[in-house]
């Protein structure tokens, strides 16, 4: 199974006396919804659908959430990303936990199309290079965009759609954060 289409972030931080905690970002806002589906429902929806899993999933492996752009009122984030090795970590954690759970990294950001042909950064688990992500390179933690599929292909979209596999995603990204992070299941 492919993951269905979604744009997110998470911003990974880990203080040495406290739970981490991972603030998950929706990704677009109401001003720019990002793509429109096969079926014409804005990226936005998609993305807090997932993010509203993802936030709920997280503190079930000892890792706090914060839901950041629910309301679509968002615009920008700021700040620069000295986390490079620990982001791939951390994506290469998130993408080994989803082909566990079933699903199977899409190579569409590596097509040598014209605004793609995104190098790996670990083939296996379907982790790009993608520098030019305002949420990649503005945080000053740990930073992971997931980008679960492609919403313009009918089957992914109504796949998407389905609070099952919003759930099954949801929590293998939240297993491999906490992995990555290295928090302690409760």
């Amino acid at each position: 199974m492919r993951v269905p289409a979604i744009v997110f972030a998470a911003c990974l931080a880990a203080a040495a006396e406290a739970a981490p905690l991972v603030a998950v970002d929706v990704g677009h806002f109401l001003a720019e919804p990002g793509a429109t589906s096969a079926r014409g429902r804005p990226e936005l929806e998609f993305n807090r659908d997932l993010a509203v899993e993802l936030a709920r999933a997280l503190p079930a492996r000892g890792v706090g959430a914060k839901l950041i752009g629910a309301d679509g009122d968002m615009a920008v984030l700021s700040r620069r990303n000295p986390e490079v090795e620990r982001s791939l970590a951390c994506a290469s954690a998130i993408g080994a936990r989803l082909r566990a759970a079933g699903f199977v990294p899409s190579l569409y950001h590596a097509e040598p199309i014209s605004g793609e042909s995104k190098p790996f950064a670990d083939r296996e688990n379907g982790v790009h290079y993608y520098e030019n992500l305002v949420v990649l390179h503005s945080a000053r933690q740990p930073a992971v965009l997931l980008e679960a599929g492609v919403i313009v292909n009918r089957a992914e979209e109504l796949a998407l759609r389905d609070p099952g596999t919003q759930r099954l995603i949801a929590a293998a990204v939240a297993e491999g954060v906490r992995r990555c992070l290295g928090a302690r299941a409760l």
